[in-house]
């Protein structure tokens, strides 16, 4: 027999479970990856669904009125006190007011 084959059937056996151990590995760290993403894309997707809640009534009135001006001093001002970057869009894309960027 060559040498770097293996010789007994205890030998193939090792190796064919160890092939299946790392098959099973690797099926288990991506099933884990992607567990682990989902759960904290749901968590955030979450807290911004509650902090917009909080957002919406005060801005929606300043858009309604068409004080842009306005609504960009107030999110500036919330941003500096909350520590977010606060963005305002229109319904059809147009940004009308950013925290840190000019609108």
């Amino acid at each position: 027999m060559p040498l770097g084959q293996p010789r007994t059937l205890l030998w193939r056996l090792c190796l064919a479970l160890i092939a299946v151990q790392l098959i099973v590995a690797a099926i288990a760290t991506a099933y884990a990856w992607q567990s682990v993403r989902s759960f904290h894309h749901a968590q955030t997707h979450e807290q911004l669904r509650r902090i917009a809640s909080f957002l919406v009534g005060p801005y929606a009135e300043l858009v309604a009125q068409d004080d842009f001006g306005e609504l960009d001093e107030v999110v500036k001002r919330e941003a500096r006190a909350t520590g977010l970057r606060i963005s305002v869009f229109l319904e059809d894309g147009t940004p009308v007011a950013d925290s840190h960027h000019d609108p």
